[in-house]
């Protein structure tokens, strides 16, 4: 999800002598954890007088020197490991080698934390907690997924989806030769008040609580404390976090009345591993998830501009979109899960590497071009391959399947966990061999050739959901008769869309 640099050649042929035996050391004794950052920020000192620039060394703002120590000098140190972890051959993440446990780059910890570092009694998420701390079972990621399981989508979610998309691809939108209007700048104007809808049922809500989440995705986006955006948002996030908070809390209550929030599945089903005040952190640590919204819809946007194969077999699907592709799949759902494995807008697992003051490692969830472990053409866009090798599904991956694959058991028991759903029924979460978490009624595709939203037990909770959703806009752009089109536009817009994701904003629509 993340994407940061190391200190690379190019950087380090930029500095003096001093300087560079400095980083080099200091590199050296962090990695054994033989210095503390307040330690090092005395001693690197020489460095930054080099590196910083000037917009920064003047700035005022009273927590700058807080922000050196906890954001610029991580970033300088941080070490990942792509080449490490590669893509896994089975759907399976080790729970202790590539530990989930705090695993959000620590340069990244202010926009969480008001004193710069994980204080998980003021709660937490389940995306950054190790699978020993969320409870026997997975419990944490389960109660989780009771809000975005599928038996809930088309009653309780898809009039807020569907009516945000209407909205978005209307005709005020639409570009006309005189006036052209790029499409992601419109997106993120707008998205918060679905989101906060989505949590909270609050569709229109005071500006600052937009203004944190456009002001979030903006840092992690730019990814560079050095960049004075980055660190404008930053401090912007930091501004707000604590009313955000509190503004949280105080609709908890209600939003725990109302079956179409995620508050009120959460508030029905938590417990001593998913608390009041984990709630109010995933209302707020979910601007990083939900920020892949934004991400996919533009590579689509692109696809369906620019690729005429797959604007084919696009108007092909939606001549009969619920026809049953594969399993229990529609023609729609394997289209837009091709989609996904196609672009990956969320290109890896980023993992803790507890040995290490600044290690991680970022497991690929990428068919690299040329990779035919999986698939004998990965570099293609063909909804029917899932009809035609038939991967397996979550609820065939037992003991039996674990050993067929060499195996000796599974790494996984199946155990099973009853949440409370709609109208006060419940439905039962459990999990496959490999570790993933499903509804028993609705099984996922358990391959790693099929990756997009993760591996196993770390597999992202919210994947079903967000293919309704995407769905749902290409329905609604199939009806409209929406075109999207490339836009001249001499000097477009950067637009952060999500972590490492700033593209130009280029593309529009017309209606036919």
């Amino acid at each position: 999800m993340y994407d940061f640099p190391v200190i690379s050649e190019s950087f380090l042929s930029s500095l003096n002598d001093e300087a560079k035996s400095i980083l080099y050391d200091l590199q050296a004794k962090l990695a054994q954890k033989k210095e503390s950052p307040s330690v090092v920020s005395s001693k690197i000192l020489p460095v930054l007088s080099q590196i910083l620039p000037d917009w920064l060394t003047e700035s005022e703002h009273d927590e700058l020197g807080d922000y050196i120590t906890n954001v610029v000098i991580p970033y300088l140190f941080i070490s990942k490991h792509f080449d490490q972890f590669p893509k896994p051959a089975l759907p399976i993440l080790d729970k202790e080698e590539l530990n989930k446990q705090d695993a959000l780059p620590d340069h990244y910890r202010g926009l969480l934390y008001h004193d710069w570092a994980p204080k998980p009694e003021d709660g937490t998420s389940v995306f950054i907690t190790g699978y020993d701390e969320r409870g026997g079972d997975n419990k944490q990621k389960r109660i989780y997924y009771s809000a975005v399981t599928p038996n809930l989508y088309t009653e309780k979610y898809h009039s807020k989806v569907s009516s945000y998309f209407e909205e978005l691809l209307s005709s005020s939108n639409a570009s006309t030769t005189d006036s052209p209007k790029p499409l992601m700048r419109i997106y993120l104007d707008t998205y918060f008040g679905l989101y906060w809808d989505l949590h909270l049922g609050i569709a229109d809500p005071e500006q600052d609580y937009k203004d944190i989440g456009t002001s979030f995705n903006a840092v992690l986006a730019y990814g560079n404390p050095l960049n004075e955006t980055f660190f404008d948002n930053y401090m912007r996030v930091r501004e707000l976090r604590e009313g955000l908070g509190k503004w949280v809390e105080d609709h908890l209550e209600s939003a725990a009345q109302d079956p179409t929030t995620f508050v009120y599945y959460w508030s029905k089903n938590e417990d001593e591993d998913f608390q009041e005040k984990d709630i109010v952190f995933e209302c707020f640590h979910n601007f990083v998830a939900f920020s892949q919204w934004g991400h996919t819809i533009h590579k689509i946007i692109e696809l369906l501009s620019e690729n005429e194969h797959v604007k084919g077999l696009f108007q092909l699907t939606m001549q009969n979109p619920d026809g049953l592709g594969y399993e229990s799949f529609t023609n729609l759902d394997l289209f837009v899960m091709e989609l996904f494995r196609y672009t990956y807008p969320n290109d890896g697992s980023i993992s803790k590497q507890l040995d290490e003051k600044y290690g991680y490692t970022k497991t690929s969830h990428v068919d690299e071009e040329g990779s035919t472990i999986h698939w004998t053409d990965p570099t293609q866009f063909n909804p029917d391959r899932y009809a035609e090798k038939k991967p397996p599904l979550s609820n065939s991956v037992d003991e039996q399947m674990c050993t067929q694959v060499g195996l000796a058991q599974c790494p996984f028991h199946k155990t099973n966990f009853s949440v409370s759903s709609k109208d006060d029924g419940t439905i039962n979460l459990t999990n496959s061999g490999f570790g993933t978490v499903y509804s028993e009624t609705d099984p996922v595709i358990d391959y790693a050739g099929y990756a997009p939203f993760g591996y196993g037990y770390r597999r992202c909770p919210g994947e079903q959901f967000t293919v309704e959703v995407i769905k749902d806009f290409l329905k609604i752009v199939h009806s409209r008769g929406i075109n999207f089109e490339k836009l001249e536009i001499e000097e477009p817009e950067k637009v952060p869309l999500a972590p490492g994701a700033l593209p130009d904003d280029v593309f529009g629509f017309t209606i036919t």
